[in-house]
């Protein structure tokens, strides 16, 4: 089994991967490698981001910047010694993995992007959601007790545009009690001129019920990558509500990496 590193979406934390992980967990359980002393079972690495998930909270928003994101994920990638990883990310996080992949000391075996926010190079991740969704974030900005430099949706809006295709009280388990605020200047940067060139192959996994980022936009955002795509039947949070399918993509694109090639 391969290393994977997964990269949640903003606002979320690392319980946002916390299905697929053990997803990929059980799919180990039946390798029969598993009980040999020398077998490397593999990493399944999901931190939380800074100001995300367990990390809410701590430190200054408005210092959590893009670049601040990359090397910290770079950091951990090297403490916990990923071998080629699969870089997995999510939604508005995809222009991370686009730049932790390209700057990992470790080549990445594939990079695979659920519903990713990939602007172009004149443009930032938020930039690709449509008009709606950018004008309940920058409404939802001036709420009152907003933290400066963050911004957090009401839970009715994030119902709609995070939920779609959930019903509320599996949204509000699952989700809306568990979202936190969206540090803005880790989303505000342009893409790295060599970022939207990646180092490896790239999966696009589309959502058709994304409420949040629609689904003609992310077959540009995966055509713009030249990437293989996959279509869910799923909202935005599929990694939760399809976690079974979102962990077969991820094996399913390891499988194929390992596949030897035929001889010439």
């Amino acid at each position: 089994m391969p290393d994977y590193l997964l990269i949640h979406d903003a606002g979320h934390g690392a319980w946002a991967w916390a299905y697929v992980k053990a997803a990929l967990e059980d799919a180990l359980r039946g390798h029969d490698s598993l009980y040999h002393d020398l077998y490397r079972p593999g990493t399944i690495l999901a931190p939380d981001l800074p100001y995300h998930g367990a990390r809410q909270g701590q430190g200054n928003p408005e210092m959590m910047t893009f670049d601040v994101v990359v090397d910290e994920l770079l950091a951990a990638a090297e403490r916990a010694q990923l071998r080629s990883p699969t870089v997995v990310a999510h939604g508005l996080t995809a222009l991370i993995a686009l730049e932790v992949a390209r700057r990992m000391r470790s080549r990445p075996q594939r990079i695979i992007l659920v519903a990713g926010a990939v602007p172009s190079f004149v443009g930032t991740p938020t930039e690709e959601l449509p008009l709606l969704a950018r004008v309940a974030l920058n409404a939802h900005m001036l709420r009152p007790g907003t933290v400066p430099g963050t911004v957090r949706l009401h839970r009715e809006a994030a119902w709609r545009l995070w939920c779609r295709g959930m019903d509320y009280p599996e949204a509000a388990v699952m989700v809306l009690g568990k979202l936190g605020p969206l540090p803005l200047k880790m989303l505000d940067s342009l893409p790295h001129p060599d970022a939207l060139t990646p180092p490896c192959p790239v999966t696009y996994i589309a959502l058709r019920r994304n409420g949040l980022l629609p689904y003609k936009t992310q077959l540009a955002n995966a055509l713009r990558l030249k990437a293989g795509v996959v279509t869910l039947d799923a909202g935005h949070e599929a990694p939760l509500s399809h976690a079974k399918e979102i962990a077969g993509v991820l094996l399913g694109s390891a499988a194929v990496a390992a596949r030897p090639r035929a001889a010439a």
